[in-house]
């Protein structure tokens, strides 16, 4: 220190003595480090503050917890700074008298954090002579927030186990309000993204890693491999098998998961003494001595859940030479030639631009893609059918389609109103041509087993959109006088709603037979 002149110190180093006086603390914000007991401290914020939008955010913001220490704390400071923000228009203007007594209560708990003291070291088992280190991840939700806060479990040569806090997040739930489920959901999102940071960031090998949830229906949802989900559950369940296996998840009690103390809040004075700090007392346990759960967890009540969706049979299907023979793709194209070639030529009709051809050539491309091949799914509400366009594109449904309602006039004055009517033209002869190459044409003297209930089949309607191939599937069989099926009933999907109608079977082409 004597190198340094005194008034190159700082403040609280000008006058300290290396042999006889301890080291200050090192402060950050609101996090103290005191070097000569290797803790982390805390500063406890002033309680002087006005009862505004202003002093309220200025109170809740002054708590600098970058590790989570103390979330279960400042999660509850965050839930009353957002339901006393709805009431204030001003920053400035007075807050409800309602939660007064709420907010000073908690304001004032905050004095108890002066008491807390966190070792700065994960543990009292050097990593380096550790023979098998976990990082244990917990994860929970309520209807206010989720949180989720992680361990590392440290297992020595001696067979003694030693446990760590490592990092805890609480946030608030979104508005407007979800279902508990999805709510656990977005927690064990929050968990694996925890566990990719700490792997990322932490400077020793990680032998295993674990996440508990207290929420069955999570944990159903992950190990799920049968059922399809809604979009929302979906798209946090692929996030969360994209970091995670299946096998990695285990329930855990309620009353066993530090994470429930993020998620529902506690105060000050009990932080210290609380598992959210000290991790569960099972993870100190022999690995023999910890209860098994079951590794197979199943979805509980797949049929109420709105989130899952209703069970489909996927359908088998088998190619004949005949479908694949490189000559019934030869006939295709000689069909979309004819089609052209007797478009194109017809007398009168003016020359198309490079630029218009170019553009018909890929609405044409689009319409031959979009064809029906097989059927897939035998869903009551959706069938789908097979077509090149879902095996290019791994996309269900049907192009998009501009208006094009207009006439051979219009199409002279404008370039992109006449592809549009080209393409409708070859739209019309196509699904004609094309729809008769799906049916082989039989003589008469043999008998062929008739339609019957459960077939899929494609109607032949004359006013459906561009690319829109009809499906439905056979309600019901009705019999003429001679025992011979000419009519049936089908049911089929409009725009989200179900209809019923009667077609005689000459206006149907089978695809394809549940047996």
């Amino acid at each position: 220190m004597d190198a340094f002149l005194k008034e190159d110190r700082a403040k609280d180093l000008q006058n300290l003595d290396l042999f006889v006086d301890d080291l200050p603390d090192q402060r950050s914000l609101g996090v103290r480090w005191n070097i000569m007991s290797d803790i982390f401290t805390f500063y406890a914020p002033e309680t002087d503050r006005p009862y505004t939008r202003r002093g309220v955010l200025s109170t809740v913001n002054s708590l600098f917890d970058p590790l989570g220490f103390l979330a279960p704390v400042t999660i509850r400071g965050r839930l009353l700074l957002r339901e006393l923000s709805r009431h204030g228009s001003d920053w400035d203007t007075n807050l409800p008298e309602s939660m007064h007594e709420q907010w000073v209560q908690w304001q004032s708990s905050l004095q108890c954090l002066r008491g807390i003291q966190i070792p700065r070291i994960y543990s009292a088992i050097p990593p380096s002579n550790a023979l098998h280190i976990e990082l244990c991840i917990f994860s929970d939700a309520s209807v206010n927030a989720i949180a989720a806060v992680a361990y590392l479990k440290f297992l020595s040569h001696d067979k003694q186990i030693d446990v760590g806090f490592v990092l805890g997040k609480a946030r608030l739930a979104p508005r407007p309000e979800l279902t508990v489920p999805r709510l656990e959901l977005c927690a064990a999102v929050l968990a694996v993204e925890i566990a990719e940071v700490v792997s990322e960031e932490i400077d020793f090998q990680l032998n295993s890693t674990s996440f508990y949830t207290d929420s069955k229906v999570v944990l159903g949802y992950i190990h799920n491999q049968s059922r399809r989900f809604s979009v929302y559950v979906n798209n946090r369940v692929q996030r969360i098998r994209q970091s995670s296996k299946p096998e990695q998840w285990h329930y855990v009690p309620t009353d066993q998961n530090p994470a429930d103390h993020g998620s529902r809040s506690i105060s000050a004075s009990k932080l210290s003494s609380s598992t959210w700090i000290t991790g569960p007392r099972f993870l100190r346990l022999p690995l023999k001595k910890i209860p098994e759960e079951q590794n197979k967890f199943d979805l509980i009540n797949p049929e109420s859940d709105v989130d899952i969706r209703p069970e489909v049979n996927s359908l088998s299907t088998y190619a004949s030479e005949s479908h694949l023979s490189s000559k019934r793709w030869e006939r295709m194209i000689g069909v979309v030639r004819h089609i052209l070639d007797s478009m194109l030529l017809q007398s009168g009709r003016v020359r198309l631009t490079h630029e218009v051809l170019t553009t018909l050539m890929a609405e044409v491309i689009t319409i031959i893609n979009a064809r029906p091949l097989v059927p897939v799914s035998s869903d009551p509400e959706h069938p789908n059918v097979l077509t090149p366009s879902m095996l290019l594109t791994q996309k269900i449904g049907t192009p998009f389609l501009s208006q094009s309602n207009f006439g051979t006039g219009e199409m002279l004055r404008h370039q992109w109103k006449r592809v549009q009517y080209l393409a409708e033209e070859f739209w019309s002869r196509w699904r004609t041509e094309y729809l008769s190459t799906l049916q082989t044409r039989q003589k008469w003297q043999n008998k062929r087993p008739d339609i019957k209930e459960g077939d899929v089949v494609l109607l032949k309607e004359k006013q459906v959109r561009r690319n829109e191939w009809p499906m439905g599937i056979i309600m019901k069989a009705v019999p003429s006088k001679d025992g011979l099926i000419r009519k049936v009933e089908i049911k089929i999907v409009q725009q989200g709603a179900t209809k019923i109608l009667y077609r005689p079977i000459s206006e149907l082409v089978f695809l394809l037979s549940p047996d």
